[in-house]
């Protein structure tokens, strides 16, 4: 798939891959993917043939090239993070052991390099965390719908505007880890 930004500003979600992003003379801002929907891309990897080519060029990425211009990848909030990874270990997608050692990889590598390569003239491509703001308010909404106890609040709070990392590690933690 191509999103092609000339002269102007687009917004729209970050595929997990096939997906090529041209900005020329513009903005582009994309929201990624959560860890849990790359930790399932990491297992469909690792489950089918290698191809050698697509090793070699990295064809399993998303390719986001800006040129005078700017892309902003925007980061799920942590409570988005936490709800999809409760979901796909609820839905037995990934087995504990599974996820522990894919997210402990992800965390591992740090960053989007799972997921995208960039090139980048005279412009500017970043990974932009949801303001603190809008994740204490994110996890106070999840709070009160019941997704996450007193317990989760306080210990994911600690990670608003962390890196992925250390996000990645604490979720580890609650999902993986005995109460």
């Amino acid at each position: 798939m191509f999103h092609v930004t000339v002269f102007g500003a687009t917004e729209g979600v970050l595929p997990l891959s096939d997906f090529v992003s041209l900005t020329v003379f513009g903005g582009t801002e994309l929201v990624r993917p959560t860890l849990a929907q790359r930790m399932l891309r990491l297992k469909e990897i690792r489950n089918r043939p290698q191809n050698f080519w697509r090793r070699v060029f990295q064809l399993d990425k998303n390719i986001i090239v800006t040129v005078f211009g700017g892309t902003e990848i925007h980061a799920p909030t942590v409570m988005d993070e936490y709800a999809d990874l409760r979901r796909v270990l609820s839905s037995g997608a990934l087995s504990a052991e599974e996820g522990k050692k894919l997210l402990a990889e992800i965390a591992e590598k740090g960053g989007s390099h799972d997921l995208f390569s960039a090139l980048t003239l005279f412009g500017g491509c970043t990974v932009e965390r949801p303001k603190p703001a809008v994740e204490k308010k994110a996890l106070e909404a999840g709070r009160q719908a019941g997704l996450i106890g007193d317990r989760e609040q306080s210990v994911l709070e600690q990670v608003v505007g962390r890196s992925e990392s250390a996000v990645a590690g604490v979720l580890g933690q609650l999902c993986f880890s005995p109460a």
